[in-house]
């Protein structure tokens, strides 16, 4: 085992003591007891466990511009397709030369006037506008787990620090 894991190794080992007699029985500890024999453990795995915190929800606003939308005045609504009932009908009798053209130019300019009629923008204002979303959770490390070989049998360990896969590791069995 590598220096720096012994340290690990202990606490885990500690932990493994503390937590009962029937863990003990049936896993290999770290450390040695008066019913355990030790044993050379080949690391075949080992990744970190972290915990699942939620993180919750989290306002979010921001000024945005907005815009501000106004139709002309009822009078000049009137003005505008009567304006362009005028002008198309009289472009409509100078391109085609006779009264059908006039009418259809005057039909024409009158759907263009009233199309003045519709909503315009007329300037812009600032608003807030919020929303919620999901905050991103802090995870932690809370432990490495390892499965090691022994004798042909897999068994998976809790420790501080990771091992590589191929290092040896001692262990103590229980008797």
């Amino acid at each position: 085992m590598k220096p720096s894991r012994i340290p690990a190794a202990l606490a885990l080992g500690i932990a493994l003591a503390l937590s009962g007699p029937a863990l003990a029985q049936t896993f290999p500890s770290l450390t040695q007891t008066y019913d355990t024999h030790p044993v050379i453990a080949t690391v075949v795995d080992s990744y970190p466990v972290y915990s699942a915190e939620s993180g919750g929800k989290k306002r979010v606003c921001k000024n945005v511009r907005v815009p501000i939308y106004r139709k002309p005045p009822p009078d000049q609504q009137a003005g505008n397709v009567i304006a362009g009932a005028i002008i198309g009908g009289t472009l409509g009798q100078i391109v085609t030369g006779n009264k059908n053209g006039a009418t259809a130019g005057a039909v024409i300019g009158g759907i263009a006037g009233a199309n003045k009629n519709q909503e315009r923008i007329v300037g812009y204002k600032t608003e807030r506008r919020c929303h919620t979303t999901k905050k991103k959770g802090k995870k932690h490390l809370l432990y490495y787990e390892s499965q090691v070989r022994i004798d042909g049998q897999i068994y998976r360990i809790r420790t501080g620090n990771s091992f590589d896969p191929g290092d040896r590791v001692r262990l103590y069995m229980p008797n």
